[in-house]
């Protein structure tokens, strides 16, 4: 094979040799360089011998592989961006050949915050200086208002009916007032005009003078028994009524707020009303009163005339434990005890619901008289209490009351209603007996004893 030569490297001209043992006819290779043998096999001066190394073909291959890679990382450096700026000069023709770019670009934007913020405040100032000036002007056109208000008000203070025309449209005069108020048109025909003072205090009606009130939240040392200051128990305001006695005893009512009053009472004073300001029919919130209540008035009223009475009203009168009837009237002749809308009853073994023992006078003329209307009596005790016991007295009316003795295993003396001493029952409408195990009604002891026919008409027992 011919041999040929060729620049392999810069400064040395080598040839392409036939055989590896032609590479000794070299003369002053140096380290480094190259020479190819045969079909390409390369060979590398080392100082001292030629070192095989790769083939031209292999060369040749890694050379494309080492450009492929080249291009790729090229490639990834660049991230696809546009030919305008994929290359280093012209990133840095873009930026301007600004080494501090970044720098430059802060300091542009912290100059533009401070000029916006400046316009912003002058912008502001202007405003506020703007509404300033109309806020002035706002208090001059309040105070003219304010003048002109005045002045309209001082305008019409001076005027007088003089001044108005009043054509059909009658304005008040003190005149007209007074004129009207001496006209009586309940008596007249002239129904537009008002009513004379004595007409209005002959349509109202007024309430007792001598009126205490009750309530849960009172107080019996420092109340008055006003409806602003009541009593707490009714015993004290029983106590501060007026004293009474025969004759013609002015009424004096005592008015009870719903709760529960645990106290016994003493009535002795004739003309007295108790009255709850909520019924026990209709609500759970009642004046329910326990203890014994008595009534014991020791003056006969003369001439066989029946002026002393006094009532209980919208009140549950109960005894639970105590060793006494719920109801005691122990009044002297010609007296009456009204319970109206009343639940009396008796828890107590022994005691009656209701007891009546005139102590003065023994005809029907004489003896004290107690009436019942829409009234429960009740007796749920053991013993030989009754519901009600006429020791001597006259049940004169009852209308619309139950009477009722329940209790197995009562003491076989119980009654429904005990009579003795010459008691009467008079009139009996609307009511109901019942009891359990016992007789209704028992007539005994001294005296003759009488019922009305009357009690059976429109009863059931």
């Amino acid at each position: 094979m011919a041999n040929s030569f060729f620049k392999i490297k810069s400064g040395l001209s080598l040839a392409v040799f036939a055989t590896e043992a032609d590479l000794a006819s070299i003369s002053g290779p140096q380290v480094g360089d190259v020479v190819v043998v045969g079909e390409g096999q390369l060979f590398t001066f080392n100082g001292t011998s030629w070192a095989p190394g790769a083939k031209a073909a292999d060369v040749a291959s890694a050379l494309v592989d080492a450009k492929d890679y080249t291009d790729a990382q090229i490639a990834q450096l660049v991230n696809s961006a546009p030919a305008v700026l994929d290359t280093l000069k012209e990133l840095a023709d873009a930026l301007g050949q600004d080494p501090n770019f970044a720098t430059t670009v802060a300091t542009n934007i912290s100059n533009a915050q401070a000029a916006e913020q400046g316009r912003a405040e002058a912008a502001e100032a202007a405003l506020q200086g703007q509404i300033t000036a109309l806020s002035g002007s706002t208090a001059l056109a309040d105070a003219g208002l304010q003048g002109q208000i005045t002045s309209l008000s001082n305008t019409v203070d001076a005027l007088t009916t003089d001044d108005v025309d009043e054509a059909s449209h009658l304005y008040f005069t003190d005149a007209r007032a007074k004129s009207a108020a001496v006209v009586d048109s309940m008596a007249g025909s002239q129904l537009d005009q008002a009513p004379s003072v004595s007409s209005v205090k002959g349509a109202i009606q007024f309430l007792p003078s001598n009126s205490r009130y009750v309530a849960k939240n009172g107080s019996d040392s420092t109340g008055n028994g006003s409806m602003a200051a009541p009593f707490a128990s009714v015993q004290a305001a029983l106590d501060s009524l007026p004293a009474g006695g025969a004759g013609d005893i002015p009424d004096c009512v005592i008015y009870v707020h719903p709760g529960v009053y645990t106290q016994s009472l003493t009535i002795s004073r004739t003309n007295t009303h108790i009255v709850g300001l909520q019924s026990p029919r209709k609500n759970i919130q009642a004046v329910i009163l326990k203890g014994n209540i008595k009534f014991e008035v020791a003056t006969a009223e003369a001439g066989g005339i029946f002026q002393n009475i006094s009532s209980i009203s919208n009140c549950l009168l109960t005894n639970e434990s105590g060793a006494f009837n719920t109801v005691d009237f122990l009044g002297s002749q010609r007296t009456i005890l009204h319970l109206k809308n009343c639940q009396v009853y008796q828890y107590s073994s022994g005691y009656s619901a209701v007891c009546m023992n005139n102590t003065s006078g023994n005809t029907w003329g004489t003896l004290s008289r107690i009436y019942l209307d829409d009234c429960v009596i009740q007796n749920s005790a053991l013993g030989a209490g009754h519901a009600l016991d006429l020791t001597q007295g006259v049940l004169y009316s009852a209308i619309n009351t139950e009477f009722s003795r329940e209790r197995s295993g009562l003491d076989p003396a119980a009654r429904v209603i005990k009579m003795s001493n010459g008691s009467t029952v008079a009139i009996v409408r609307g009511s109901s007996f019942s009891g359990q195990g016992t007789y209704i009604i028992e007539m005994a002891g001294t005296g003759t004893c009488s019922m009305s026919q009357s009690m059976i008409e429109s009863s059931k027992t």
